[in-house]
């Protein structure tokens, strides 16, 4: 199933399981999930490695709306993996895993929503590694778009001087993984060929960062 047929089915989960069942008053489950999604768009702000989201949510509506005094896990829980799928179709990055809370709030007029959307740094899974070739070492990718270089701030510090301080990004954007060198001194190999601009990887491929040699895995 491709990412958009993925996010149209969780739509559809949302209508059939939450709609009339936790939703009586005007804001409904689908109506809900597309002013998330609207809120992430509109937050978007530019960050070392690129587009940053906010993973965190909170959300107030009037308790006639919402039917009950706070969203069960589920309904939270389709909320934010619909999100989290939405950033990674478009290759933005989060720092943290996305959270969505729900509450009624008797200030809120019927119909309203108000949304606060947040950076929150937090652990991210791994969803891919490099291993060096000269002692074996794993490096984990955690984060969705990965900078990488000498600089203290890179997510995947390479201290060789070969690499530059901004080397090069490697980042998701829906199923595909890709690389882009960053304009470094030394260049960026991908199975032999020079990466210039952005081009996909796979698992198991060669890549080189000045004289760092690595091989990509996925989990």
């Amino acid at each position: 199933m491709n990412l958009a047929r993925s996010l149209e089915r969780r739509l559809e989960r949302l209508i059939e399981g939450f709609a009339s069942k936790l939703f009586p008053g005007a804001v409904s489950a689908p109506e809900l999930a597309q002013r998330l999604i609207r809120e992430a768009d509109l937050s978007v702000t530019e960050g070392p490695a690129g587009p940053v989201v906010p993973n965190v949510y909170g959300v107030r509506i009037h308790p006639d709306d919402l039917g009950s005094a706070q969203a069960p896990n589920e309904l939270t829980g389709e909320l934010a993996a619909l999100i989290d799928e939405h950033v990674l179709s478009n290759g933005w990055r989060l720092e943290g895993d996305v959270h969505v809370q729900v509450v009624a709030d008797s200030s809120m007029s019927p119909g309203a929503v108000h949304i606060a959307a947040n950076v929150v740094k937090g652990a991210l899974p791994r969803w891919a590694y490099l291993v060096l070739r000269a002692t074996g070492d794993e490096i984990s990718l955690d984060s969705n778009r990965t900078l990488i270089g000498r600089d203290v701030d890179a997510d995947v510090r390479l201290d060789a001087e070969e690499v530059s301080r901004r080397h090069a990004l490697i980042w998701r954007e829906g199923p595909d993984v890709w690389i882009a060198d960053l304009g470094s001194s030394n260049g960026s190999l991908v199975n032999g060929g020079r990466a210039a601009g952005p081009m996909l990887i796979a698992n198991g491929d060669s890549i080189i960062f000045g004289s760092v040699e690595t091989t990509f895995r996925m989990v």
